[in-house]
């Protein structure tokens, strides 16, 4: 068995072993800072050799066991902080390999799941500046111009039966209410 140790990921790296009858397993250790996803892979294979991605405590949380000489890959999405080891097991015969590992993408902040918005987004500010300000004439949803209509309500009608037996409807055209204001004056006795 060899081991390595690989220190904190934070970027692509290759490394070339071998694997036989007499060192049947290799071990890379590494941590990650922040959560991200990570790609790693066993390629150029001269056998058949599985990858096995343990946790600190060494249970196995990814693997990947194609036959033969096909490259091994693992896609990890959603690894947290930590520490990490990369084991390359020797299936039949002596494997000469190189193992990638790559960080994919990390984790910045968790995205609301109902809309996608990240706690570090700064948040927009709403000013004359910005275009996209919500005014009142524009749709809350949509964002498309509203027209502007005057509603006014219809006079209340009347109805007024005659001497015969036909009715007919007339508007009653009341003014329109007027406000009034009064002025009081108090006066201080002594």
């Amino acid at each position: 068995m060899a081991e390595l140790n690989i220190g904190a990921l934070t970027d692509s790296k290759s490394y070339t072993g071998s694997v036989g009858t007499a060192n049947i397993y290799d071990l890379y250790k590494f941590n990650i800072n922040s959560p991200g996803s990570f790609k790693f892979s066993i390629d150029n294979l001269s056998g058949n050799a599985d990858i096995f991605l343990l946790d600190n405590s060494g249970a196995t949380l990814y693997s990947s066991t194609n036959a033969g000489t096909a490259a091994d890959t693992i896609s990890a999405d959603s690894l947290i902080a930590g520490d990490y080891t990369l084991k390359v097991v020797q299936i039949s015969g002596d494997i000469k390999y190189r193992l990638n590992l790559a960080e994919t993408n990390t984790q910045q902040a968790a995205a609301d799941t109902l809309t996608g918005a990240k706690a570090d987004d700064p948040l927009v500010a709403k000013s004359a500046t910005n275009p996209e300000q919500q005014t009142a004439n524009k749709d809350a949803i949509t964002g498309e111009p509203i027209e502007e209509k005057t509603v006014t309500a219809a006079p209340p009608a009347t109805t007024e039966v005659s001497a015969g037996s036909e009715t007919t409807t007339k508007s009653k055209t009341e003014p329109p209410a007027t406000l009034t204001t009064a002025t009081v004056t108090t006066t201080k006795q002594h």
